[in-house]
């Protein structure tokens, strides 16, 4: 397992998030964990908010997704043609990879002088989530969910260049009511992971030894060693096209099912045991106790998640 050097961890205050009950709000949301914690946060307060989504990717089908309720419809989704700066004062933001959409929020905020703060869903290269080229889009305030999260934005953006507070995991709360709901099975979770594409993005080598099918041949191997009972079932992340690993469980002579739970969560809870490498939903697994594995490391790649109880295999 990795974690962050040996030092004790700096201790902040939760706080609750603040959002405007009455103005306008706009959020830019394209990757989809960051998109299924900034809904289930928008969810978790106790007054109705007034959001415009502007939305690329993923994103619009989780927000229609997930709310659903009474006091959000009809759903507001805009484009970047339709943004009018004199109708809000917050933008909210994701922290992606795959695009530029989430910086363009932070670039219309900066330049329009509007409040902006964006929400960063993991534990991984934060300042690079910020870079485009040679430029640096930060918003005015940086909200992370943990103590780990605080701990390495503090590192990597001191205290000077923009606020960084800890909010309230509305996840933690999510699984808490849901546990009393869904049935344990007797089933292992495997949740695939662009990282080949992660690799290119960021132009590492280091990032970019490893490929789908590296993790998906290691996943198999270890699938050998499981009870020939156990339910198998694949959640491929929203970015990836579920024929290619098709494919490749073909090629691999693997008869495999493939999720099609719409609620990451619920997939999480019905299952014993959960695989993956590095993605946000390890860190769910860990919060529903679930044994919890990261195929990492492969090809001298470890996984970049602080948090103690990931098994590696």
């Amino acid at each position: 397992m990795h974690f962050i050097e040996n030092k004790p961890l700096l201790k902040t205050r939760v706080t609750k998030p603040h959002l405007p009950k009455t103005s306008p709000i706009a959020v830019f949301v394209h990757d989809a964990g960051g998109t299924f914690y900034i809904v289930k946060l928008i969810k978790s307060l106790k007054h109705s908010l007034n959001v415009d989504f502007f939305c690329s990717g993923p994103a619009q089908e989780i927000i229609t997704r997930e709310l659903r309720e009474e006091r959000y419809k009809p759903l507001k989704f805009k484009t970047l043609k339709q943004f009018d700066n004199r109708n809000y004062k917050l933008i909210l933001t994701g922290s992606g990879w795959a695009s530029d959409h989430e910086l363009n929020g932070i670039q219309i905020a900066t330049e329009n002088k509007i409040n902006c703060i964006t929400l960063v869903d993991h534990w991984m290269n934060y300042r690079r989530r910020f870079t485009r080229g040679n430029s640096l889009f930060l918003p005015d305030e940086i909200w992370v969910v943990d103590e780990f999260a605080y701990n390495i934005a503090i590192k990597e953006f001191g205290k000077n260049e923009v606020l960084i507070n800890q909010v309230r995991d509305p996840i933690k709360f999510e699984i808490a009511k849901l546990k009393k709901e869904i049935k344990e099975e007797d089933r292992i979770l495997y949740i695939t992971e662009p990282i080949s594409s992660f690799g290119k993005m960021l132009k590492s080598n280091q990032e970019m030894k490893i490929s789908e099918k590296d993790a998906l041949n290691k996943f198999v191997r270890f699938m050998s060693k499981l009870n020939s009972h156990t339910q198998v079932a694949v959640r491929v992340h929203p970015s990836e096209d579920i024929k290619q690993y098709r494919k490749m469980f073909y090629e691999f002579n693997v008869r495999i099912g493939f999720s099609q739970e719409s609620d990451p969560l619920v997939d999480i809870l019905r299952s014993r045991y959960v695989v993956g490498l590095e993605s946000v939903m390890l860190v769910w697994a860990l919060m529903a106790n679930k044994r919890t594995f990261t195929l990492l490391p492969i090809n001298g790649r470890v996984c970049g998640l602080p948090h103690l109880g990931i098994e590696t295999i």
